[in-house]
């Protein structure tokens, strides 16, 4: 959200407040409790984080032990040389030190490697999810061969996406090198918006929704969660009031209507690989399948507009709506503004599974100006 796009300023005090890392764009929300002599560091999704939190603490004069309170996933290299074996690949050298571009939170382990010249990422995921990501990784091995920019997976030697090494259940992509992604001018790049919008044209014009799959249904979503806020948050519930009213009315009656797509489900520019000037890949499709017409759309906008007070109706968002908006026929594409504000009932979730007061306030913040 916007201060924190900005800058980071931290105030030192006891309780600790949340701490928005700052070394990736994932920006976890960091919270520090120390327990005796030791700092443990919460929200951190990789090792960096405790680091990050142990150098800002330490301008503040704390200093001390930190550790993660959440043990991480560490294997060292003769494990991941024996996985890698299921590919009928020797590792070189592990590549700890690079940023590897998606959200951590989809998998348990991952890490950059090298065998021989090729650096790719290996990853161990959830095994509740292999199912899920097999039908993702046929997904993408067929937009790769129609000419969508993704990063399909790696098959195994037994032509399988995900392999099973001692009961973890392990994948393979390849590493692509991509330009940072400013968080700070992006939205005012006219190309970045034109370019996620010719992608989303690809996509749907190409694929289509699972038959079989469930559609995702936003306002009985919205209707659960402003349940639990009513029970454990009075405050916060009274303050939705005007935003819930509007979506009844306007929004939820017609939901039902518009038509279905298969969707990327979380495609904001930060699940975007870059080039000069240039998408080279979409990744992270873990929340990928049938939902709205409109989703993709909603979730890019907001995402985007979010960033600073003048990004919504910026270039980034303009060009992009100019590209889609033969997508968005009518009567949908008028609904796409109460969308917008629908879908930040995800992001709110998000706040306040992560107890992130800060960026709870930020985001009610954001829903009244978008009401």
């Amino acid at each position: 959200m916007w201060p924190i796009a900005r800058e980071a300023s931290l105030y030192y005090f006891d309780p600790m407040p949340t701490i928005t890392c700052l070394i990736c764009p994932n920006g976890c929300g960091l919270s520090v409790k120390k327990e005796e002599s030791i700092f443990l560091v919460k929200g951190n999704r990789c090792p960096r984080g405790v680091d990050y939190a142990k150098n800002h603490l330490k301008k503040a004069g704390l200093e001390g032990a930190f550790q993660s309170s959440v043990p991480l996933l560490h294997y060292p290299p003769s494990k991941l040389a024996g996985i890698l074996e299921n590919w009928d690949l020797s590792l070189t050298s592990v590549d700890g030190g690079s940023f590897i571009q998606g959200s951590p939170e989809r998998s348990l382990f991952r890490t950059g490697i090298f065998c021989g010249k090729r650096r790719l990422i290996l990853e161990q995921i959830e095994s509740n999810r292999t199912i899920r990501r097999e039908k993702t990784a046929e997904r993408l091995k067929r937009m790769a061969r129609n000419g969508l920019p993704v990063s399909p997976f790696l098959p195994g030697n037994d032509g399988k996406a995900i392999q099973n090494v001692d009961g973890n259940f392990w994948m393979l992509t390849p590493f692509i090198e991509g330009r940072p992604l400013n968080r700070l001018t992006y939205w005012q790049d006219t190309w970045r918006g034109k370019a996620v919008g010719e992608f989303l044209n690809m996509l749907y014009s190409q694929e289509s929704p699972d038959p079989d799959e469930p559609a995702f249904d936003l306002p009985s979503f919205i209707c659960d969660l402003v349940i639990k806020i009513q029970r454990s948050q009075p405050e916060l519930y009274e303050s939705l009031k005007p935003i819930l009213a509007r979506l009844q009315e306007r929004f939820f009656p017609v939901y039902d209507q518009i038509p279905l797509v298969f969707s990327h489900g979380d495609a904001h520019p930060l699940n975007i690989i870059w080039g000069e000037f240039e998408i080279k890949a979409v990744i992270d499709w873990e929340f990928s399948g049938s939902k709205s017409l409109l989703y993709d759309s909603a979730l890019i906008m907001g995402c985007v507009g979010s960033e600073d007070p003048e990004a919504f109706s910026g270039p980034f968002n303009t060009a992009f709506y100019k590209t889609v908006a033969p997508l968005l026929y009518e009567p949908w594409g008028s609904l796409l503004p109460d969308f917008i504000l629908a879908l930040r009932f995800a992001w709110l979730n998000e706040w306040l599974r992560h107890e992130d007061g800060e960026m709870l306030a930020q985001e009610t913040q954001y829903m009244e100006m978008l009401l």
